[in-house]
């Protein structure tokens, strides 16, 4: 946390600047990313006002993937199966669960945001957990010209019979985890979906799951920042407009907007209580992002409570 005293003393009001960071500013270190306090380095006096004047939210900060909480319900799980007859004799379940990032559908230049980079990746280290299955089998994803999910399934052992067929489902209505499917996101609907044989993309022996639906992959269009200690309800609403769901550059679009909290103002401010939600108050839960965010904050303060109120200022100071 970084703290800007006011400059000058002949002003009805003093501004302070304060800079909050999620990893290095909670009061508590394990303190989700989404629900921590902040201490101040002094205990300001005579507060009137707090405002959000900056701010930098990464891509993680509104999540592809989330976990369920009190107000939403969590689309992180995928659950699939395979079979094929030349390697057991029955299917088999398996269950792969996303992060909670935000993906960009294909991103070379950032793989770990590549949403059809993890899907391989997610899918082929369950099947590789599973020793009936590892190294029998292998998932392949492809860039489709809509942004649809378009994957493959075939076999990897050499040992199989040639054009040996493995059936993939992808299990969103009948899986274990039915409930926090993915399904949306990846673009289908809330139905299981079975691999189909086809010569466009496929070899030999190999099947074919493509979505109906484009991606989804960003859910939330703007994020709302809390102060419990402010009457402004939200403090601030961040609308994130790029296609990559990011502010890059701390904003200042709000700098010289002091607006004082007329109806119940803070009057004394050692710490800032701040949550973040998403639209339709939705609480991320606990969540710890690996790249922070950073909010900047513009606390209005009196520099004499017992001055006469400017006959342009309208407020309220019954506390």
């Amino acid at each position: 946390m970084s703290f800007q005293l006011p400059v000058g003393s002949n002003s009805y009001t003093k501004v302070h600047r304060v800079w909050v960071d999620s990893k290095t500013s909670k009061k508590d270190p394990a303190a989700s990313d989404f629900n921590y306090t902040a201490v101040l380095p002094v205990e300001l006096q005579k507060i009137v006002g707090i405002s959000v004047s900056s701010w930098h939210l990464p891509w993680d900060s509104a999540p592809s993937f989330f976990p369920s909480t009190t107000f939403v319900t969590g689309n992180k799980s995928l659950d699939f199966s395979l079979e094929n007859p030349d390697v057991a004799s029955a299917a088999q379940a398996f269950v792969a669960t996303w992060p909670t990032k935000y993906y960009v559908y294909a991103s070379p230049g950032n793989p770990e945001a590549d949403y059809l980079d993890a899907l391989t990746k997610l899918m082929n280290n369950a099947i590789s957990a599973d020793a009936v299955w590892a190294g029998k089998v292998s998932i392949q994803t492809y860039t489709h010209p809509l942004g649809n999910t378009l994957l493959t399934v075939g076999t990897t052992d050499s040992t199989l019979p040639d054009g040996s067929t493995t059936k993939l489902r992808l299990l969103f209505a009948t899986g274990a985890n039915s409930a926090t499917a993915c399904n949306i996101p990846m673009g289908f609907a809330k139905a299981d979906v079975a691999s189909s044989s086809t010569g466009i993309y496929t070899g030999t022996g190999a099947q074919t799951i493509e979505s109906p639906y484009q991606t989804f992959l960003r859910p939330f269009p703007y994020v709302d920042v809390f102060v419990a200690q402010s009457n402004r309800k939200p403090l601030k609403r961040i609308y994130i407009e790029d296609s990559f769901y990011t502010n890059a550059t701390m904003s200042t679009e709000s700098v010289h907007q002091l607006i004082i909290d007329t109806d119940n103002p803070p009057r004394v401010l050692g710490q800032l209580d701040i949550s973040l939600r998403y639209p339709n108050g939705v609480d991320p839960g606990f969540y710890i992002s690996d790249a922070p965010h950073s909010i900047g904050f513009t606390i209005v303060q009196l520099a004499d409570e017992l001055a006469p109120v400017p006959a342009f200022i309208k407020q309220n100071l019954a506390w």
